[in-house]
């Protein structure tokens, strides 16, 4: 089994290994059992996955080391004191022409922003990575919640996912077009969505996606994958109340 975490930013002003040992608990206390890994979705002006790949973490009190496996296609970190290995897996956040987001899980090739959302997810699909529909707060609302549909209505749920996230607060409803395609058998990705203030990654692995497959220690991204597109997946963990979430909010 595996335990992820679907939307993870590296800020460059983040503590790398302390935020990344913090995923790594956080996930394993969701299930203790499962094999944790963080998929990122990295804006454009990020690139902590080609700096972790190339260069490593550096000297840091929390990391043991790293190890680049699939030929680049994930890392490693591995932490002391009982904490789980990291599972890294590169990833994209794209904003499309009409303002809202697209994540390319699987894959770290530059995709520019500002085209109209269905060219965005049609260079995501060329390259065999996850096309992912995130909600965010205010962007699925108004003009915006019309894209929304067109895109559910225009690809098949294996096309295109669904992203719910820890900036959802417990008192906001599941979104109208979230549970229209949960009902037409959308797959639905959790993940915590850091933000870039969040310099203790305070939410940072606390809410995830659960995947019943079998994972491969040297192919966690091809384990990764598979299991989000055909195993059983649930969302677990937690999201904020009314003033965590106003307190995420702040910038």
């Amino acid at each position: 089994m595996m335990i992820v975490d679907t939307h993870v930013h590296m800020y460059p002003q983040y503590d790398a290994g302390n935020v990344l040992r913090l995923c790594a608990e956080r996930l394993h206390r969701l299930d203790p059992d499962a094999v944790p890994i963080a998929c990122l979705t990295e804006r454009h002006d990020c690139h902590f996955y080609a700096t972790l790949r190339d260069k490593g973490i550096g000297a840091d009190a929390d990391v043991l080391g790293r190890e680049v496996l699939e030929d680049g296609r994930s890392i490693v970190v591995r932490f002391g004191k009982g904490v789980p290995p990291l599972f890294i897996i590169p990833g994209r956040q794209i904003a499309t022409k009409e303002r809202i987001e697209i994540h390319c899980i699987g894959n770290d090739a530059a995709i520019p922003d500002g085209e109209p959302a269905h060219e965005t997810v049609g260079r995501v699909r060329e390259l065999d990575a996850l096309a992912v529909m995130p909600w965010g707060v205010g962007k699925w609302l108004f003009k915006r919640r019309a894209v929304v549909e067109r895109l559910i209505d225009g690809y098949t749920p294996k096309e295109l996912f669904l992203g719910d996230s820890a900036m959802r607060p417990v008192c906001w409803p599941v979104p109208l077009p979230l549970r229209m395609g949960q009902a037409q058998g959308y797959r639905v990705l959790a993940g915590s969505d850091p933000l870039p203030h969040e310099k203790n990654g305070r939410w940072i692995g606390r809410y995830a996606t659960k995947i019943g497959f079998p994972f491969e220690a040297q192919h966690p991204h091809k384990s990764c994958l598979l299991g989000l597109r055909r195993a059983d997946i649930s969302c677990v963990g937690e999201r904020p109340g009314v003033w965590a979430f106003a307190k995420r909010m702040r910038s």
